[in-house]
């Protein structure tokens, strides 16, 4: 990487878990790490799980894939969820009620 950032090329990193990966990057580099647990999944019904394995390995945030009718997305439809129902999963995830105004 550019600007000084540390880099690492650890053998087989990419086949490896979401979560795996999450913890060799967070607990060996020493830095923050955001996963996409609805790409990961590739799947809506996956997110949530994969989610909460990323939190509990020290994912220091989640970016998810949402769409106002994931029926009618140009891309990525089957792992986007349904705006309306972000705050939901984002109360199932952490266990907190999200600020939506």
């Amino acid at each position: 990487m550019s600007e000084g950032r540390p880099t690492s090329r650890i053998s087989g990193f990419y086949k490896e878990p979401v979560e795996r990966r999450v913890a060799l990057l967070a607990h060996t580099l020493g830095q923050p790490v955001i996963v996409d647990p609805s790409h990961a999944a590739g799947r809506r019904d996956l997110i949530a799980p994969l989610a909460r394995a990323a939190l509990a390995v020290g994912a220091a945030g989640l970016m998810i894939e949402t769409h106002d009718d994931p029926a009618r997305a140009l891309s990525d439809g089957p792992q986007a969820v349904p705006a309306g129902e972000m705050a939901a999963l984002v109360q199932t995830v952490t266990g907190r009620t999200p600020n939506v105004d």
